[in-house]
């Protein structure tokens, strides 16, 4: 080929490069224009409706437009995950989900295959879960709780509210740990009527925030047993880990947001801009510890590393357990 001939095409291919950049360049300056909507992949009132309520309300005055909440409960978070890569790809349709999201798949049927069909955007909270019990459950410590669940069989019901979430696989995987079937794994549909069963002491466990349950914590209603992370929550730095009784044992309990595939990078861009913007407000960071949230940002990148690191992580602890899928 002559050198003409290669100049002319490597010219061509640099403008072809240039106005794709400049087009990018052009949308993300004109985003947005309309209405976003925020899936949320779980029940209104739950923790994470709360926490993606309040990014909407900032997003609205941060972007000049309306976000709209938008629950899309069921599957694990599944259905409202599948919403979003079904979506157009021009980041007006965001998820807000969690750890939930990306490892669901292993212990249950999925639509999607949350590594490969969600586009990242911010890391934005880590949520410090916690083992609770009905104060009429004769255990104070999870040494006793797990003592009581083999001597008394199917007497433990934990409620989870929704199969394949991380308190279903949390429950899982005490079980495993500890050798037998310690609780019974109840399905509901939403964190609200597991709390009202368990107040009621029509339930026994609950794996939730302390906030949540603080009411109920005070009044002696309801005791604090252990975490289920590998660290102690700096909500309740008094109650033990799982892991300390079980070393290894972590699951791993954040929310992020994703949007579409495709969606141009500088739209992604000044997404993930907005939320590392909005987790330096210090009443949003009030207002997150307040539902015992613990604002942790990270870009679209940490988020896709911790997406894959978490994912193997738990798929090991999830065949270490023999945890099937259903």
């Amino acid at each position: 080929m002559r050198a003409s001939s290669i100049v002319a095409s490597l010219l061509l291919k640099l403008m072809a490069f240039a106005a794709v950049v400049g087009s990018n360049t052009s949308v993300a300056q004109d985003y947005p224009t309309k209405p976003l909507r925020m899936v949320i992949p779980f029940t209104a009132g739950g923790p994470t409706d709360l926490q993606g309520r309040l990014y909407a309300d900032r997003l609205n005055s941060a972007l000049h437009q309306p976000v709209v909440v938008e629950n899309r409960p069921g599957a694990g978070g599944m259905i409202g995950a599948e919403a979003v890569t079904r979506a157009p790809a021009d980041g007006y349709s965001l998820l807000l989900g969690s750890a939930t999201t990306v490892y669901a798949p292993l212990v249950m049927p999925a639509p999607i295959n949350p590594l490969k069909d969600l586009a990242p955007v911010a890391l934005v909270s880590f949520i410090p879960l916690t083992l609770f019990a009905h104060a009429d459950v004769p255990a104070k410590t999870l040494q006793e709780l797990v003592a009581y669940g083999r001597s008394n069989p199917e007497k433990l019901n934990l409620g989870v509210a929704s199969f394949g979430g991380s308190d279903h696989l949390a429950g899982e995987l005490l079980n495993a740990r500890a050798g037998t079937k310690v609780l019974t794994v109840v399905p509901y549909k939403g964190a609200a009527p597991i709390l009202q069963d368990l107040v009621t002491g029509r339930i026994e466990l609950i794996i939730t925030t302390l906030a949540a349950v603080r009411d109920h914590v005070d009044s002696g209603k309801v005791r604090a047993l252990a975490g289920i992370q590998s660290t102690r929550s700096p909500f309740l730095p008094a109650v033990p880990t799982i892991a300390e009784s079980y070393p290894g044992y972590d699951v791993p309990t954040w929310n992020a947001v994703w949007t579409t595939p495709g969606t141009p990078a500088g739209i992604v861009a000044r997404l993930t801009a907005e939320f590392q913007a909005l987790l330096q407000n210090q009443e949003v960071i009030a207002k997150l510890r307040g539902l015992s949230y613990v604002p942790m940002y990270g870009n679209a990148a940490q988020l896709a590393a911790k997406m894959h690191d978490d994912y193997e992580r738990i798929a090991k602890l999830v065949r270490d357990a023999g945890i099937k899928a259903q």
